[in-house]
């Protein structure tokens, strides 16, 4: 494992789990850099990396057209979208990700959060982390299915417990489906087209 949780509890107060390292060493490596660290006891970590970057005129055609192509999948497949995470990385992660694609994403810091922000609008999918201080995913997808459990309402778990146990208890409470973390852009994208079809269809 690239990382453990500094805490066993789903409802943990602090973080320090090592996730945003996972993730950041994940997008380094996707540009094909390295990421290196030196670290001490007691006194503090220095982080530094390099990447393959091309340098790209503003306005270019290569780039009107990347833009052009981020906004397609919220265009094509519109949906309102809850993150439910208590990490703040994580947070301007996903948000960052998903932004790329066109979409304003809501997000809400904890379990209970999400349940409250669920009673106040309407989301299409809502992406859980497990582990979150004050109410955990599994809980609040427990009280979301109880009290909202519409069909066209989906909850994805998006958490860093990958094993099949994990992914069982996501089911168990009522989610549609898991992503790991770090999260694979690709499934994402799978996810996002998948519950847009489901809902035209059940519409």
């Amino acid at each position: 494992m690239s990382f453990t949780q500094a805490e066993s509890s789903t409802t943990r107060e602090y973080g320090g789990t090592g996730l945003g390292l996972s993730i950041s060493k994940y997008l380094v490596e996707l540009l094909g850099g390295q990421i290196r660290v030196k670290s001490k006891k007691d006194e503090g970590s220095t982080y530094s990396f390099n990447i393959l970057a091309k340098v790209v005129e503003k306005g270019s055609e290569r780039v009107e057209k990347q833009n052009e192509l981020e906004k397609i999948l919220a265009e094509d497949f519109p949906l309102e979208i809850l993150l439910v995470e208590d990490n703040l990385v994580n947070q301007k992660f996903a948000v960052l990700l998903l932004k790329k694609h066109g979409y304003h994403i809501d997000v809400a810091n904890n379990g209970h959060e999400g349940v409250e922000a669920i009673k106040k609008k309407q989301y299409d999918l809502v992406l859980m982390d497990m582990q979150m201080p004050v109410m955990d995913g599994i809980e609040a997808t427990r009280l979301i299915r109880r009290d909202h459990n519409r069909e066209n309402l989906f909850i994805y778990a998006m958490t860093a417990n990958a094993y099949p146990e994990d992914r069982q208890k996501c089911f168990d409470a009522g989610m549609n489906g898991h992503l790991a973390k770090p999260v694979q852009v690709r499934e994402l994208e799978d996810v996002l087209v998948s519950v847009y079809t489901k809902i035209k269809n059940q519409s």
